[in-house]
This record gives structure tokens, C-alpha cells and sequence, in this order.
């Protein structure tokens, strides 16, 4: 299968995204060609599948509505109007409510860097305009304990695995978005991934 369009500056991160993706998969092997991933495996998948091998990393803003939900989905098969269970890097599973509305590109720029209080690596992201518009709109809800976010609490969403969970202090927000970069991840390569807009384009492009 061919996952495309893949920018030059971004060919690297998305390679070892969809490394990791076809990890699932035994015998799987990913390579790339031009602006192209080429995704072989051992035997036939379906569609829907191939699909979630290919698709375009997304960052998500969600409520948080079940600190006790059960196991997990497969990352990045709840779509993006439905609520879902969601993995946590070192901490317990999370029910999240549907994502925020955000039609277009969700990143402005994305800075790598490192954690001043911890040290732990992370991606700073300064939202576009209509992003923070989306996210403002759930924070509202959050921080007055809305029904729809009943906790208090709202999750960043990165490929499908939560980055960052914790209560909204504030109606709204208008500076950068910290996220904490899950095990196995490095942060130079989400930051290329936000910053060549592939959150947007990069997706399935034939099953042959």
C-alpha cells in the first residue's frame, strides 16, 4: 500500500509513524520513495485497516468524562464526533467526550524542547486561530463543569494517545499548547509533522 503526500520535511516523522503503526502487523516493512511511504505486509488487509495506517496525525482537544472506562481502543479508531477510550502514556486508560470542532489546520508552528520544571521532553504548539477558537469553546464548558465535561478536565489528543490530561483552570487560552511526548516518540519528529501541515493531506493513497 502507498500512504502520500509526504513532504520532504517530514518524510522521516512520518516514516517512523507508520513504522510504529505496522508494528501490529508481523513482517511488516515500511520504506519510502519520493513523496511516497510504501507499506508491504505478509498478508491482505482490509480497507479500513490500511486506512489507519495511513491516516493523518491528528492533534485533538476532548473532554474528559470516565477516569474508570476499561481497555483502550486502537489508536485512532474513534472518529472525531464520537467519544471513545483513549491510552495513556504511564497512566490509566481515560473516556474522552467527542473532540472539539476544528475544521482546518490545527497547528500554526511546533517547537521541540525540553521541560523547565521536569526536563521531560516536549512539543510546544502555538494553535491557529481556528483552533483555539474550537478549543476555547470546550474549555468554556470545562471550566464551569458543563454536562458535557462533567470533570473539569480536558485531554490533548495526539494520534490517537493522550499527551497531556488535566483540569482547565481558565474559560480560555490564547498562548502556545504543551505536549508531552509519549514513550517511543520524539519531539523533533511531531514537531515536523504539525509544522509541514501532514496533520491535514497525508493519508491512504491505493491499496496496491
Amino acid at each position: 500500500m502507498v500512504c502520500a503526500p509526504v513532504s520532504s520535511a517530514a518524510k522521516e516523522a512520518l516514516v517512523a509513524l507508520v513504522t510504529r503503526r505496522a508494528q501490529v502487523h508481523a513482517g511488516a516493512v515500511v520504506t519510502s520513495q519520493d513523496n511516497q511511504i510504501q507499506v508491504r505486509l505478509r498478508a491482505p488487509i482490509d480497507a479500513a485497516a490500511a486506512t489507519a495506517l495511513c491516516r493523518a496525525p491528528r492533534m485533538e482537544f476532548r473532554a474528559v468524562l470516565d477516569e474508570q472506562p476499561g481497555d483502550p481502543v486502537t489508536a485512532g479508531a474513534v472518529p472525531a464526533d464520537q467519544p471513545g477510550v483513549f491510552a495513556y502514556e504511564g497512566e490509566s486508560p481515560l473516556g474522552l467526550g467527542p473532540a472539539a470542532r476544528i475544521n482546518g489546520r490545527v497547528a500554526r508552528q511546533a517547537e521541540a524542547m525540553a521541560s523547565m520544571s521536569s526536563g521531560a521532553p516536549l512539543v510546544i504548539v502555538d494553535l491557529t486561530d481556528i483552533a483555539y477558537a474550537g478549543l476555547n469553546e470546550l474549555a468554556a464548558k470545562c471550566f464551569v463543569a458543563d454536562a458535557t465535561c462533567p470533570s473539569t478536565r480536558m485531554a490533548v489528543v495526539y494520534d490517537g494517545r493522550i499527551v497531556f490530561a488535566g483540569i482547565v483552570q481558565a474559560p480560555s487560552f490564547d498562548s502556545g499548547v504543551n505536549v508531552f511526548v509519549p514513550d517511543g516518540d520524539e519531539p523533533d519528529r511531531i514537531a515536523a509533522i504539525l509544522n509541514s501541515g501532514a496533520d491535514d493531506s497525508f493519508g491512504l493513497h491505493s491499496l496496491s
